[in-house]
């Protein structure tokens, strides 16, 4: 920017040379000066942040791995010191059985010695009773002799019972010391080694553990995309089948209009042509019979056939012919061949006067037929309902009737959206 700046101030200073515009160029050059200097000066406390920055990281990453070895020479030194400690507990284990070792040879040694002496003594006790007995005897007092013999080795057997008694009981006793000196050390060694197992699977899963947190959490993305794959599916399926219905119903609406609207509609309106046809001609013929005019009748005809388009229309031109291979003009101001006007129902009372009847005339079609006069009519069967018998006829909907009431049956229109005349209703 201050390249810039003094090109333009030498261009100025060379284009113009007036007084005011070399101070103004002098000026501006300060100014250019002045703000490069500064600029210099900025860069220069940048690079001396930078350097102190890096002086900084760079001391504390010394600092980070005296105290990393520190702690791993500290480590070392307590495990070094842990295994001379198990070590000298181990040699003063040792020493103190063989101690025990040397103290049970020992013992079995004096007991030894001690049962050869009892027994030694025990001997030369008998020997000296035995000695004093024969010289009793022979002396000439048996009797005592013998009681006192008697109670001689009676004292020698309780002697001896005693004897193997307090050998027995400090044989025992030596067998149960070292049981619980035994059991002792094992349950020392069983803690020890549950103690070293703990603190191995410890470190181990602290080991472990760094590892482990980057797979469960993977894992927990896994199933996150699982489980939202599976939530698509099963929203694009539900979708899909309310799709499905929605045209199925569309469907079969859509056809149901469509045969309303076009067959139905059609055949219904053929069959209104074709009734009206049919009795304008019989009433041409009738006309025609007893002399009347029958231009009213035919203009008529010809009214009724514009206005609903009986009339064939005309053929289609060569193009659209082409086109609609399989048109052709039909002509349908005339009813239909083989058509025949189906005979009016009447109704009639039949001779019980209770009953409906469909009779055909077949003579005149004007509604004039006389009808014959209906009977005396039966008297109604006794029955006795009760209100709930009523009730419970029909559906609870204030719209329940008797079963006596008669209902004209009709048959109804196939089709379900149809509002004709064909439908059910109740007299």
């Amino acid at each position: 920017m201050s390249q810039v700046y003094k090109a333009t101030f030498q261009y100025n200073y060379k284009s113009n040379k007036n007084p005011s515009n070399i101070k103004r160029i002098k000026e501006h050059e300060e100014k250019a000066q002045r703000e490069k200097e500064e600029e210099l000066q900025l860069q220069q406390m940048d690079i001396r942040k930078a350097n102190e920055e890096l002086e900084q990281l760079r001391e504390f990453d010394m600092n980070f791995k005296e105290a990393e070895k520190k702690r791993i020479w500290h480590d070392n030194e307590q495990s070094l010191l842990e295994y001379k400690k198990r070590k000298e507990v181990l040699a003063a284990r040792d020493k103190m059985d063989e101690d025990l070792i040397q103290v049970l040879v020992k013992s079995k040694a004096t007991i030894e010695r001690r049962r050869k002496e009892t027994e030694k003594a025990t001997h030369d006790e008998r020997q000296r009773v035995l000695d004093a007995i024969s010289a009793k005897l022979q002396s000439g007092t048996a009797a005592r002799d013998a009681k006192e013999q008697a109670s001689l080795e009676a004292a020698v057997k309780e002697r001896i019972a005693a004897e193997e008694a307090r050998h027995q009981a400090y044989l025992d006793k030596v067998a149960r010391n070292k049981k619980e000196c035994l059991d002792s050390r094992a349950q020392f060694l069983k803690d020890e080694a549950q103690r070293l197992h703990e603190l191995d699977t410890m470190k181990r899963w602290e080991m472990m553990n760094r590892f482990k947190n980057a797979e469960i959490y993977d894992e927990y993305k896994e199933n996150k995309r699982k489980d939202k794959e599976r939530k698509t599916k099963e929203y694009h399926d539900i979708i899909m089948e309310m799709r499905k219905e929605r045209d199925d119903r569309d469907k079969q609406e859509r056809d149901e209009r469509r045969y309303f609207y076009g067959e139905l509609a059609e055949k219904k309106l053929r069959d209104a042509d074709n009734r009206l046809l049919s009795h304008a001609a019989a009433l041409l013929e009738e006309a025609k019979s007893k002399g009347r005019p029958l231009l009213p009748l035919l203009k008529a005809i010809d009214r009724y056939c514009k206005l609903y388009r009986l009339y064939p229309m005309p053929d289609l031109p060569n193009p659209l012919q082409k086109i609609f291979p399989t048109y052709h003009a039909t002509d349908s101001s005339k009813p239909d061949p083989g058509y025949k006007v189906p005979p009016p129902p009447i109704c009639t009372l039949s001779p019980d006067g209770d009953e409906l009847e469909e009779a055909v005339v077949t003579g005149k079609t004007d509604g004039l037929q006389e009808i014959p006069k209906a009977g005396p009519s039966k008297p109604p069967p006794n029955k006795s309902e009760t209100n709930d018998d009523y009730k419970r006829s029909g559906p609870v909907n204030g719209l329940q009737q008797k079963p006596e009431v008669p209902c004209l049956q009709v048959i109804p229109c196939k089709t379900v959206n149809c509002t004709c005349d064909l439908k059910p209703k109740p007299l």
